[in-house]
C-alpha cells in the first residue's frame, strides 16, 4: 500500500470540504500505518471532544444512521487507544477502552488485554487475550484460502497475542537466575521472531509496541536501529526520526544537526549515524522533488 499517498489524497478531500466519517476513518487507517501517532491522537481527540450522541431515534431510516454512527464512534475510539498506546498516554487509552466496553471485537479484546497488562492484571489480560484468539481464529479459517497478504496479516494478530503471553511469562519470570535465563531466552526468540517476519514498518511498530510493556527503549537500542533504517528505506521519514528521537530521550522535533552536541554524539555514536543517514536521505528526496517541480 502506498499509505503517504492515500493520506495525501485524503487530505486533499478535507482541504477541499469534504469532512465525512469515511473520509475521517480512511485518514486515520493511513496515520497509524504510518505510525503518526501525535498527528492522530490530536484527530481523534477533536472529534471525540466534537461529538454528541443522542439517544437512538425510534424511525428506521435514523436508526440506520444511528447504526453508522455507532459504529464509527467504536472505529474512532479504537484508532485513539492505538494511538494513547503508542504514545505511552495510558490514561487516554483507559478512556478510549471504556468506549469499547460493549464490544466484542478483535481490536475491543486486544487493547483490553494491552492495558490490564499495562496494570499488571494478568488474569484480566489472560481472559481478553483468549476471548480474541477465539474471534481471530473464526477469521483466520475464512481468509486462509482467499489471499496470502489477508491470511498473513491475521496470522500476525494470532503472534501478537502469543507475544502478550509472552509478557506475562517474562514478568513472572524476575526474581532468580533461573528466572533471568528464562527473560533472555524470550528476548532472543522475540528478536529471531522480528527479524523473519515481512519487513514492512506497519508489522515492526506493532511489535515493538508490545516488547516495549517489558522493555524500555534504551534498552532495544538494536531492534530500534533496525526499525528506523526500515522506516528510512521506506521514506517514512517522520517514523524513522520519532523512533531516533526517543532514543536520545529527546521530542521528534527537538532532533536536528544542530542540535546533536559532542556529548551526545561520543555517548550514542551508532544513534547519530543513523540519524546523519536520515538526514541525507530527508536532503536528497527534497532536492529530487525539486528538480521535477
Amino acid at each position: 500500500h502506498n499509505w503517504p499517498s492515500a493520506l495525501s489524497a485524503y487530505r486533499r478531500l478535507e482541504e477541499e470540504g469534504v469532512s465525512d466519517l469515511d473520509n475521517d476513518l480512511k485518514q486515520w487507517r493511513c496515520l497509524a500505518e504510518l505510525g503518526e501517532w501525535d498527528e492522530l491522537a490530536n484527530k481523534v481527540a477533536d472529534r471525540a471532544g466534537s461529538r454528541a450522541i443522542p439517544a437512538p431515534p425510534v424511525a428506521a431510516a435514523t436508526s440506520r444512521v444511528r447504526f453508522k454512527t455507532v459504529a464509527y464512534d467504536k472505529r474512532m475510539a479504537a484508532y485513539g487507544a492505538k494511538a494513547a498506546w503508542n504514545l505511552g498516554d495510558w490514561e487516554s487509552l483507559r478512556t478510549y477502552v471504556d468506549m469499547m466496553s460493549d464490544e466484542v471485537s478483535e481490536d475491543g479484546g486486544f487493547l483490553r488485554a494491552v492495558l490490564a497488562l499495562h496494570e499488571e492484571d494478568h488474569q484480566e489480560a489472560k481472559r481478553c487475550i483468549d476471548t480474541t484468539r477465539t474471534l481471530i481464529e473464526q477469521r483466520l479459517t475464512e481468509v486462509v484460502s482467499d489471499s496470502y497478504v489477508r491470511a498473513y496479516d491475521v496470522a500476525f494478530r494470532v503472534q501478537e497475542l502469543s507475544e502478550l503471553e509472552e509478557v506475562i511469562a517474562f514478568r513472572e519470570s524476575s526474581g532468580d537466575r533461573s528466572g533471568t535465563d528464562r527473560q533472555l531466552a524470550i528476548r532472543r526468540m522475540w528478536d529471531q521472531r522480528l527479524r523473519s517476519c515481512q519487513p514492512r514498518v506497519e508489522f515492526w511498530q506493532r511489535s515493538l509496541a508490545i516488547r516495549a510493556l517489558v522493555i524500555s527503549t534504551a534498552d532495544d537500542i538494536e531492534m530500534r536501529l533496525k526499525f528506523a533504517a526500515l522506516c528510512r528505506k521506506d521514506g517514512r521519514f517522520n517514523a524513522a526520526q520519532t523512533c531516533l528521537a526517543r532514543l536520545l530521550d529527546r521530542r521528534p522535533e527537538e532532533l536536528s544537526l544542530d542540535t546533536l552536541d559532542p556529548a551526545t554524539c561520543v555517548a550514542h555514536p551508532e544513534v547519530v549515524f543513523n540519524y546523519l543517514k536520515l538526514h541525507w536521505s530527508m536532503a536528497e528526496k527534497s532536492a529530487d522533488e525539486a528538480v521535477t517541480r
